[in-house]
């Protein structure tokens, strides 16, 4: 399967159960099924899909921005709109040297999408926010644009590629 991030725009209405239809749709697609996969959550409410342990997946939204990505390795995804944020949750959130690398409101979002991707990866919680550093990690990818950031947390995170759409 083809490591991918889709981006929409949604109009916030339903937003869970469009991006479930999404991935519900891709499974399909990807997996060439018939019948719909039944998805499940695991301990801390990662998705996933019951049956089928290879197709992995994440989704992610902020403002009016949704990301989904899909892998057939485990994936977090976290994507934040750009806006004024207080730079001192750093001290509470981010680790030493990640503190030290927030100058501005794009630092600080660059270690935020980080951080929460390799959680949503791991299938953690926010209460292990300290546990990583996601400076100089391998395994995360930064993509900015548009007013955003999105960042990627994959065993296979240099095979992904970033697809906008219009429209969710």
């Amino acid at each position: 399967m083809k490591s991918q991030i889709y981006i929409f725009v949604w109009d916030k209405k339903s937003v869970s159960k469009k991006a479930y239809e999404f991935v519900i749709k891709k499974a399909k697609e990807t997996l060439v099924l018939s019948a719909e996969p039944q998805l499940s959550k695991g301990e801390n409410g990662k998705p996933f899909l019951k049956d089928y342990p290879d197709f992995h997946f994440n989704i992610s939204h902020s403002e009016d921005l949704i990301a989904v990505a899909f892998s057939d390795a485990p994936v977090g995804v976290d994507i934040e709109k750009k806006r004024s944020v207080n730079l001192k949750i750093a001290d509470r959130f981010f680790t030493s040297d990640e503190q030290k690398s927030v100058t501005d409101t794009d630092s600080f979002f660059y270690v935020w999408t980080r951080k929460e991707a390799i959680l949503k990866q791991k299938g953690e919680s926010l209460g292990n926010i300290k546990k990583y550093s996601v400076i100089n990690n391998k395994n995360i990818k930064t993509f900015t644009a548009d007013g955003f950031v999105l960042s990627v947390c994959s065993e296979k995170v240099n095979d992904f590629q970033l697809i906008q759409e219009e429209n969710f």
